[in-house]
């Protein structure tokens, strides 16, 4: 090493004692060997360490498992609390195995713990029966219903979900319209405000029975609501909308402010409702139209895929037509006629 700049020099062992000059500095400087090397496992990690150590923790952890098993096998391995015998249940399904005692019965569930029986009785119950009977597919069953001057969501007396219940959703889940009732969880109203609907109170008769029947769904369901003329006119939304309570409110306040007009052409209206692929349609319509509407609706609802159910509202000189439209599409058709006299009502409980 040179005594000037410190630099370390390397060079024959036979310069050794030679007098040179550092090839760094150029001082004078004699080569002189250097015997004392450092000792080389100072030099190198020591690499043997982590090995030793993983061996290390390898041996505790099984010592510690060793003993953990001794311990559970002396104090009870294979029994559950209270001593009881843990078993496995057998393939048949009827007997458990219980550590080595052989197989016995599983118990029954104590009846305590038995699920009630669900009540399935309507929230509304009707003021009184309403004294119908059901009637066979196509037969002319009249049904008396009120009017109620003014007013909405108040619909007519009884609860026309129970009308006819055997011939529809009964524990099925669906919804009715003039105790017609369908399956399903989308339906669409069509419903006739021709200007003949004015008189007797048919409008707001059917807009009660349209009330309580929308008010009975089930949030989960969904429906649709047109009213039609010689034109049609769709409830203001893009499609079916959720039976929800504030939608049930909006669409029956809209219905609410329907008038009635014009002639009697159901056919605008049907395409409409049909396009909406519904499980069900009520078309209700208190007069004659052309029976071509027939053969437009046969041929937008190919297969009969949604079922179409029809109303003689109050006059049954659209019997024909209708009854075809019912029979062609898996509906029922039904005539609905006029009050005896004035009817009390129910009114619903909207659903928040």
């Amino acid at each position: 090493m040179c005594p000037h700049c410190n630099k370390r020099i390397r060079f024959k062992a036979k310069y050794a004692g030679k007098q040179v000059k550092c090839p760094s500095c150029a001082g004078p400087l004699t080569l002189t060997a250097i015997t004392d090397f450092p000792s080389l496992e100072s030099d190198q990690p020591d690499r043997l360490s982590p090995i030793a150590g993983w061996v290390t923790s390898v041996v505790l952890h099984g010592l510690l498992l060793l003993s953990f098993t001794g311990i559970t096998w002396y104090s009870g391995f294979g029994t559950g609390a209270g001593q009881r015998d843990v078993g496995i249940v057998a393939e048949s399904g009827d007997y458990i195995e219980a550590g080595g005692g052989g197989l016995s019965p599983i118990q029954a569930a104590a009846p305590e713990l038995a699920a009630p029986p669900l009540s399935t009785q309507a929230d509304n119950q009707p003021i009184e029966s309403l004294g119908s009977s059901v009637a066979p597919s196509g037969e002319n069953v009249a049904i008396e219903i009120g009017t109620l001057d003014g007013g909405i969501a108040e619909p007519v007396k009884g609860d026309w979900g129970d009308f006819g219940a055997s011939e529809g959703t009964a524990g099925g889940g669906g919804a009715s319209f003039f105790g017609l009732e369908a399956r399903g969880g989308k339906f669409v109203y069509v419903v006739d405000r021709s200007g003949s609907m004015e008189s007797e109170g048919r409008l707001q008769a059917a807009r009660n029975e349209l009330y309580r029947s929308v008010y009975a769904l089930q949030r989960t369901m969904e429906f649709f609501i047109v009213f039609y003329e010689s034109d049609f006119e769709p409830m203001p939304a893009d499609g079916l909308v959720k039976a929800t309570g504030p939608n049930q409110k909006r669409y029956c306040d809209w219905a609410k402010r329907i008038d009635s007009r014009g002639g009697t052409d159901p056919e605008g209206a049907m395409l409409k409702a049909l396009s909406l692929k519904p499980d069900a349609v009520w078309l209700l319509s208190d007069g004659r139209f052309d029976a071509e509407v027939c053969d437009v609706i046969r041929a937008n609802n190919p297969g009969a895929q949604v079922q179409i159910h029809t109303i003689a509202f109050y006059d049954e000189q659209g019997r024909a037509v209708l009854q075809r439209i019912a029979e062609e599409n898996r509906g029922r058709y039904r005539f609905v006629a006029p009050p005896a006299g004035r009817s009390s009502y129910l009114r619903p409980r909207m659903r928040r």
